[in-house]
């Protein structure tokens, strides 16, 4: 195994990992730690969740120096790769803040969400590919559909195949598609039906 191509794989697998899964645990317990404010009802609902999003991002871009530095010390670096993977990342944004949307009406209402939900990302951490190659689940195998049924999966791989020169699946575009019109749709209808109760539930 070539460690510094391996270095680069997880480093940008990490980030991207942590950015999503900090920003939907986040996102549980977001409206409760602003409960106050809430009561006051002088900001909207979506101004809490972007001030969780805006922290993540934050702490993200933080780490993406020393991202680079990785990225150059391996040869599977492809620079050309750079626009798609921005766009898998503006992918990647999109979806998180929409189902960041459902996960902070789904925490007002049911408290303990936060906490199964750290139970959850422990879980996802082992079939997502952040520290172990795709090809060690291949199709036909119960790891191989846990990983493709996985949407980190290829929230993941939209980003960091065209940085490491490699080919997107057909299945991750049609996977994401999909989730980002079902996210969108279910945010929208989420936020218009229960933003009025968060207050009452909490």
């Amino acid at each position: 195994m070539d460690s510094r191509a391996f270095v680069a794989f997880v480093g940008v697998g990490f980030l991207l990992f942590r950015l999503i899964t900090t920003v939907i645990i986040d996102a549980t317990s977001t409206y409760a730690g602003s409960m106050p404010f809430i009561h006051d009802g002088h900001q909207r609902l979506t101004d809490y969740l972007l001030r969780t999003v805006a922290r993540s991002s934050f702490y993200f871009l933080m780490a993406v120096p020393l991202l680079a530095f990785a990225l150059l010390a391996t040869d599977r670096f492809t620079p050309a790769g750079l626009g798609m993977a921005a766009v898998g990342l503006l992918v990647v944004l999109v979806n998180v803040v929409m189902y960041a949307m459902v996960f902070s009406l789904l925490g007002a209402r049911f408290p303990d969400l936060s906490e199964f939900m750290g139970s959850a990302i422990m879980f996802a951490f082992l079939v997502t590919p952040v520290v172990w190659y795709p090809t060690a689940a291949p199709e036909g195998t119960v790891h191989g559909a846990l990983m493709r049924a996985n949407p980190l999966h290829h929230l993941l791989a939209i980003v960091r195949a065209p940085l490491l020169g490699e080919a997107i699946e057909s299945l991750t575009w049609v996977y994401l598609g999909i989730t980002t019109v079902v996210g969108l749709v279910l945010a929208s209808w989420a936020y218009a039906r229960f933003a009025r109760r968060v207050a009452v539930w909490l």
